[in-house]
């Protein structure tokens, strides 16, 4: 039973090392950094969108330390940084390393496959609602509450994409 999360969590690594090594990093983090100079764009593209991707890659806290490192190489705090990207990683989280949370999680409890399947729908329908409140408490780590609210539209397009 152990077998799953430790492939897991090894891909995830060698994901990780992979883009170290090769230099897909630095090509990944000079890239965004050309997207947009606004800084509620470069943490929604970064902090959100492409973290929200790698959850559901490899899971096991990768997005944080794949996208932290990013946004400290824009500028941004590092300390505020890594509270940003950890609060922001709190909603795909459920269904991170290809739904291993989810389906691996709930089946030492003998469910069915129709009771884990309705648990994965409420737990979307739970994290879809929560998706448009968590990145704007990430945000305000960062941003001041007037560069949000001039970017709410940004934000709400960018969490519906994803959820």
């Amino acid at each position: 039973s152990t077998l799953t999360p430790i492939t897991v969590i090894f891909g995830a690594i060698m994901f990780n090392r992979m883009m170290e090594t090769t230099g897909c990093i630095d090509v990944i983090r000079k890239w965004l950094a050309t997207i947009s100079p606004n800084p509620i764009a470069q943490l929604m593209i970064i902090g959100w969108s492409f973290a929200f991707m790698i959850e559901g890659a490899s899971g096991f806290g990768t997005p944080a330390a794949i996208a932290a490192p990013i946004l400290m190489s824009l500028g941004f705090n590092p300390l505020k940084v890594a509270i940003f990207a950890l609060v922001m990683n709190s909603v795909p989280v459920s269904f991170g390393a290809v739904g291993t949370p989810t389906w691996f999680g709930f089946a030492p409890l003998g469910l069915d496959q129709k009771s884990i399947m309705e648990i994965g729908m409420q737990t979307g329908v739970m994290h879809f609602f929560a998706g448009f409140i968590i990145p704007v408490i990430g945000l305000s780590f960062i941003v001041p509450w007037a560069e949000i609210r001039k970017n709410l539209g940004f934000i709400g397009i960018a969490v519906f994409s994803r959820t």
